[in-house]
Parts: C-alpha cells; structure tokens; sequence
C-alpha cells in the first residue's frame, strides 16, 4: 500500500515497482490543504487500478477521521483483512461521500 502518493514521488515508480503495489492511497488530510494533492492521488491511482484506501494519520494537516477506509471481510483476522486488501475489497470516503466503492 503506498502513502501519500504525490507527484514528486512517482519517478520512484517505474513498469516494476508499480506491478509490485498492491494498493495506494486516495484520500488523505492533505488534500485538502495542498494544491493539486487531490489530483495527484488520482491521477496515480488511474495509473493501474488496485486496492483504495483512505486515512487520517496526523501529519498536522487535519484532524483524525476525517477520511477512512471500510474493509469487507469475510473471514475475521488478519489473513481475512489481508485477502479483503488484496482483492479490492474497500470502500474510501473522505468528509463529503464515497470517493471509490
């Protein structure tokens, strides 16, 4: 899962590095306080659809919760939550609606 995918880090991610990514995410606080974070999450994750996920992490840029992810499982546990992940199972939404189901 990447973090934070914002333009100044996609040379990191040539033909190799992005088969090996298995989701990244798509909302997060600091699109709502960097200028083009919005579209550049976007844009990275159009590159080749995989997992969505949303978060809050404090980075000082908003507060926690105010995006998140929604996993469907349908075995409890860790291996459950890895499948889930694995198979795109999520659902993000940011502080107005579902971004990506």
């Amino acid at each position: 899962m990447l973090a934070l995918p914002m333009a100044e880090f996609w040379p990191a991610f040539n033909e190799e590095a992005m088969r090996k990514l298995d989701g990244a995410e798509i909302v997060q606080p600091v699109i709502y306080a960097a200028g083009n974070a919005r579209r550049e999450f976007q844009e990275f994750f159009a590159r080749k659809r995989r997992t969505a996920s949303g978060s809050s992490d404090y980075h000082g840029l908003g507060p926690v919760g105010l995006c998140r992810t929604y996993v469907f499982v349908r075995e409890a546990g860790e291996p459950g939550i890895l499948q889930a992940l694995r198979e795109g199972h999520t659902v993000v939404y940011d502080r107005l609606d579902a971004v990506l189901r």
